[in-house]
């Protein structure tokens, strides 16, 4: 008989790209966690008029990965789609949504793998349980965010630029928590 070709995946390659390509966009964009990241270059096209950037942006980062296959692409931009998400709900995390998301995952698929007699549904109806309770926990010891926050949040993610800490500070003073600022480079 001959081999037959389709964009079908079997599930065991499927995990396999799926550990793969979040290893390695985590691997990529831990390079820039916390104070003491470091800045990554995303290189420009000097024909197109596009300068190189420098930045300690997880998100960004993730963005600027290429992947040429279609299951990759996929991965990639779910993780966009939460990172995006993290940028307009909490402005910061980015990298660490990244990591944590590689470490769920290998969690998960390493459980399935030791215990297959357990239904695949049981996992995700226990997992959205730790999740609710999780939520519950932050929730019951969380506090209303301060400039003086946000102007600690911002020394951090600028790798302590005090001029641009303290006009975004400002800002949020001004106009109030819920403003969503988008921070962009220019000549």
């Amino acid at each position: 008989m001959k081999d037959l070709f389709s964009n079908i995946v079997d599930q065991k390659n499927l995990r396999n790209v799926q550990a793969m390509t979040l290893q390695k966009i985590a691997d990529t964009v831990a390079n820039t966690a916390g104070p003491y990241g470091s800045n990554t270059i995303i290189l420009g096209d000097p024909l197109q008029g596009k300068s190189d950037i420098y930045t300690k942006d997880g998100h960004k980062t993730l963005l600027h990965i290429d992947f040429f296959n279609p299951l990759e692409k996929s991965i990639q931009s779910q993780l966009v789609e939460i990172t995006e998400y993290i940028v307009k709900t909490v402005g910061d995390g980015t990298t660490s949504t990244v990591l944590m998301c590689n470490s769920v995952f290998k969690a998960i698929t390493e459980y399935i793998e030791n215990h297959p007699e357990v239904p695949t549904f049981e996992i995700v109806r226990s997992l959205d349980s730790c999740i609710e309770g999780l939520k519950k926990r932050i929730k019951k010891h969380g506090r209303d965010v301060t400039t003086d926050d946000i102007y600690d949040i911002c020394m951090i993610s600028t790798n302590g630029n005090t001029e641009v800490s303290r006009q975004i500070a400002d800002i949020y003073e001004q106009f109030g928590t819920n403003v969503y600022i988008n921070v962009g480079t220019s000549n």
